[in-house]
């Protein structure tokens, strides 16, 4: 089985940058009360890209929908991205795949514990589509082949593939 690595697309000039949340009740400052809303940092040429890896991880609500249709299971919460400047309010979602423990031995780290070279035992991921690996700290999401052929078949904007080895 292959996988990849879904990431943000670092090359899209003007991508939009969520800077700070807004509490959706202003009487609780809890960053679990859905929907959250972050303004957007000020630039003329806003880029509305479909996936943005900070603050947390936020997809379009087109890319949502995708998600969703091959990990039904995919946690989502509404998150609304306020662009003041243009008086503009888009619908994203926060998303909380799954984690599974599916790293394999081969697995190489920095000595600082950082993944140098991240393998996947496939047998372990069995057939999660969209997850994030235990055991590393990094947050990375991973896909596998099947959600990655449907995203790259799409028009989505501001998203990077990259295959990540299996065992």
């Amino acid at each position: 089985m292959d996988f990849f690595r879904f990431s943000q697309d670092q090359r899209v000039s003007g991508a939009i940058q969520p800077i700070r949340p807004v509490p959706a009740n202003p009487e609780h400052n809890s960053e679990t009360d859905f929907p959250v809303q972050y303004y957007l940092k000020a630039n003329r040429d806003n880029e509305y890209i479909d996936f943005l890896e900070m603050p947390v991880a936020l997809v379009s609500d087109r890319l949502k929908r995708l998600l969703t249709k091959y990990c039904p299971q995919l946690v989502c919460h509404p998150v609304v991205l306020a662009d003041l400047s243009r008086m503009r309010q888009d619908l994203y979602w926060q998303i909380n795949p799954v984690t599974v423990d599916c790293q394999a031995p081969q697995t190489e780290f920095y000595k600082d514990g950082a993944v140098r070279n991240l393998v996947i035992d496939a047998v372990k991921a069995g057939s999660v589509r969209v997850f994030r690996v235990a055991g590393i700290k990094e947050s990375w999401i991973i896909v596998n082949l099947e959600v990655a052929e449907s995203i790259l078949r799409r028009d989505f904007l501001g998203i990077r593939l990259k295959r990540v080895a299996s065992a």
